[in-house]
């Protein structure tokens, strides 16, 4: 069992991942053309 803090360090360390994870995504979308298949 994780002690409560670690839970929420772990938790909010995710979301982080989560959210830059994305916005790289984004990022990468829209700086590489993409083909029309």
């Amino acid at each position: 069992m994780w002690p409560r803090a670690m839970q929420e360090v772990g938790a909010s360390d995710a979301a982080l991942h989560r959210a830059l994870g994305t916005r790289f995504a984004k990022l990468r979308e829209s700086n590489t053309p993409r083909p029309h298949v």
